[in-house]
């Protein structure tokens, strides 16, 4: 009888703390704080449909609670969640909600911070900085892919990814720094499947991106699928005698479609400043089609290109010097052995009839 009653009064609480608990509009995963995570949550309830609230509002306030909504998050939160403005669909409305409320927390729930898996180098997929210059230019608008996954350990069943770009020393600041999505790349960014959102903190010179796929198909490849742009005021460098910047992919989350985070190896960039230096801004299709791989590796490179004609490729170290070269043959298929390096951070420059393609490798 006594253990009934104690169950009463433990069962009745838990009634009081569903009835009280709100729903704050942007904290989809139910967290206490919104994030760029929230955004990947929203891809999964995308397009569902339940109770809207008795107050639809973008407010960041506490909103009573709906009648619970058919589905759960594999977290078993509601979906009711994911209508950031209470009017009973999931939709880029509430994309844009959970956008202008990054950074809000609130106290109704027990704050759990979302879980970031990094991975391990050779085991684990990369996100990497991928065909950037051998050195930073300074005055000029300089380009950098980045790149998920390779062709040894590519990214299965993705649903969404959230990262951040840092530069170092902050005082560069972000302020011409722009990140596009290729229209044609493998996680497939096209308005009618996916959203996405950025953001900007000048003051610590990180950028913030997350991108969900809303049709519920995820997508599963590797390599690059977005291009990061930088620029490099020639004053900052002559006032501060800023020899080097440092650039980081960090704070990385890849869910699949059931939200589950795959683990992932960040990369970090460190260029020398170079105010001699110009860069090509002219994007040739085919210095694209040489394929580099595995990146991170052991030393041992497989290069390839069908269509047209490698001459010689060179390997140069962080510090800028030539350490590697060799004369290649017209196939498709040819391999780089530099086992005998020290490990670390490599440019690949590939000499061709179209040009010369750069391309950064991690040796383990």
């Amino acid at each position: 009888m006594m253990d009934r009653c104690i169950f009463l009064i433990i069962f009745s609480l838990f009634q009081q703390i569903a009835m009280t608990q709100a729903v704050w509009s942007g904290d989809v995963n139910n967290n206490g704080l919104v994030n760029k995570i929230d955004l990947l949550y929203l891809g999964y309830a995308f397009g569902e449909v339940g109770a809207a609230r008795a107050n639809i509002s973008n407010e960041w306030v506490a909103n009573e609670l709906p009648d619970a909504w058919a589905g759960n998050f594999p977290n078993g939160v509601n979906f009711l969640y994911a209508d950031c403005n209470g009017d009973g669909v999931v939709n880029e409305l509430d994309a844009n909600i959970i956008i202008e409320h990054i950074g809000l927390s609130h106290d109704d729930v027990l704050y759990v911070p979302d879980e970031i898996l990094i991975g391990q180098a050779g085991v684990n997929p990369s996100c990497q900085f991928m065909n950037g210059p051998t050195a930073a230019p300074v005055g000029q608008l300089f380009t950098i892919d980045i790149g998920l996954g390779d062709m040894g350990i590519p990214i299965e069943n993705m649903a969404g990814i959230t990262f951040t770009i840092d530069a170092q020393p902050d005082i560069l600041g972000l302020n011409n720094t722009q990140l596009t999505f290729n229209e044609d790349g493998w996680i497939e960014p096209k308005e009618d499947q996916s959203t996405q959102a950025q953001q900007i903190d000048q003051e610590k010179a990180r950028l913030k991106v997350a991108f969900t796929r809303t049709d519920r198909i995820p997508v599963s490849g590797f390599g690059a699928f977005a291009k990061v742009s930088f620029l490099i005021e020639e004053d900052i460098v002559d006032l501060l005698m800023i020899d080097t910047v440092t650039y980081t992919i960090d704070s990385i989350t890849v869910l699949t479609d059931e939200l589950v985070a795959i683990p992932i190896v960040p990369d970090t960039l460190k260029l020398a400043v170079d105010k001699n230096l110009i860069v090509s801004t002219i994007d040739n299709p085919k210095l694209q089609s040489i394929a580099i791989y595995p990146n991170p590796n052991k030393g041992f490179l497989l290069i390839e290109s069908a269509e047209i004609n490698l001459e010689r490729v060179e390997l140069i170290n962080s510090l800028g010097q030539s350490v590697f070269s060799k004369k290649l043959q017209p196939n498709r298929f040819q391999s780089l052995d530099f086992q005998n390096l020290p490990k670390g951070i490599y440019y690949v420059k590939i000499y061709s009839e179209a040009g010369i393609k750069t391309e950064i490798v991690h040796k383990f």
